[in-house]
């Protein structure tokens, strides 16, 4: 059986390739766990249970996920929710409460109120 050829990126190809030809189509599914946690530093780290992504290299099924929380989401102001009602976490401090419930898993299923 013949492998299927590379996929080039849409922005790649000659101005007639989908001018009547055979078009690859490659399926991302979702549904994938993500795994988040926050640094001391507010950096976010995102990754599976086996392994983290560096910035710019996550899997490309992973990677609107991954952008979408590591543009949107607000360290600081939930580090000062956080620290405003410390109690509720059961925790020391900020970090502590950060580690040990934002240290679990996200499930990521697409937005059914997406266009």
């Amino acid at each position: 059986m013949k492998r299927y050829p590379a996929v080039p990126d849409v922005d790649d190809v000659d101005a007639g390739f989908f001018d009547g030809g055979h078009v690859w189509v490659q399926e991302l599914v979702a549904g994938e766990l993500v795994r988040v946690g926050v640094r001391a530093s507010g950096a976010l780290r995102v990754g599976t249970r086996r392994r983290e992504f560096a910035v710019g290299e996550e899997p490309l099924r992973y990677r609107h996920a991954v952008q979408y929380l590591r543009e949107e989401l607000d360290v600081d102001a939930l580090r000062d929710a956080v620290a405003d009602d410390l109690d509720a976490f059961n925790a020391d401090d900020v970090d502590a409460a950060l580690s040990k419930y934002l240290g679990s898993s996200v499930d990521v299923v697409e937005d059914p109120t997406a266009d």
